[in-house]
């Protein structure tokens, strides 16, 4: 039992596409220093709910940058979607979104990045920025967009900081953006150790035999894994890149691969 409160808390969270039940009354808390990583068979609704969590994860640091700024969560957000097409993107803004609703003081408009071209996002922002010249806040759904972003912000005399930035995906180019205080948060998906978790226990998902909860090593890592209503759920410690901790290895987008030796778990 934790005695502090979760730095994500999921109650009930559902997902139907059409007739299609992809996710049924899912609730955990995941505490500071954790990720998450799901094992499942193939649609099981996995990607579906670490996508909601990502944009859960950027709006609780979008709220901590608010408060920073105007004293209190209130302000206005700009939120560039990738392709509205793409199931990806709406379940990050669909994570946004909620967890920011409580907050009427918060104005979020919402546009999408035709096809995820990056030269889309850079003609949302610079639209926005004349219609909206009071946004405070611009949330992009992957690092690329976040780049474009930037260009219409420096094109329109604004200086690193001045309106705050939050991506999701943990690229190079996002964490390029940190060192360069124009990005203030990456929401990073922890693909070493999500590769490697995958890796030691494809065997069991495989021949489909039991995966035992309890705590195990992951590139070194303490990790958890948990029996839950839709599967097997594993724990991986983990944070959102700022820049205080951009500088460490097990971020992907340091482009440090891990060499440690996966071994299988029997």
């Amino acid at each position: 039992m934790k005695n502090y409160p979760p730095l994500l808390s999921l109650k009930g969270i559902s997902k139907n596409f059409g007739a299609i039940r992809a996710l049924e009354d899912i609730s955990f808390d995941i505490f500071g220093g954790e990720v998450v990583a799901l094992l499942g068979d193939n649609g099981a609704g996995k990607s579906t709910l670490v996508k909601i969590i990502a944009g859960r994860m950027a709006a609780t640091h979008g709220q901590i940058l608010l408060k920073e700024k105007n004293g209190d969560i209130k302000g206005k957000v700009l939120q560039v979607l990738g392709d509205p097409a793409d199931p990806y993107t709406l379940d990050i803004q669909a994570g946004f979104e909620e967890k920011m609703k409580p907050f009427a003081g918060v104005e979020i408009i919402s546009l999408p990045a035709m096809q995820w071209e990056a030269s889309n996002a850079g003609t949302i922002v610079a639209d926005q920025l004349v219609a909206n010249p009071d946004i405070d806040l611009i949330f992009v759904h992957a690092a690329h967009l976040a780049v474009a972003a930037v260009a219409s912000l420096e094109a329109k005399g604004k200086k690193p900081g001045e309106v705050m930035l939050v991506s999701s995906n943990g690229a190079p180019v996002g964490l390029d953006l940190i060192r360069k205080g124009w990005e203030q948060v990456e929401v990073e998906q922890p693909l070493y150790a999500q590769a490697a978790a995958l890796a030691m226990f494809a065997d069991l998902v495989v021949n489909k035999k039991e995966i035992k909860a309890g705590t195990y090593q992951v590139l070194g890592l303490e990790s958890t894994v948990s029996i839950e209503s839709w599967g097997p759920n594993i724990k991986i410690p983990g944070a959102a890149i700022t820049k205080d901790n951009i500088n460490e290895a097990r971020f992907w987008g340091n482009l440090k691969a891990p060499t440690d030796a996966i071994q299988s778990v029997k």
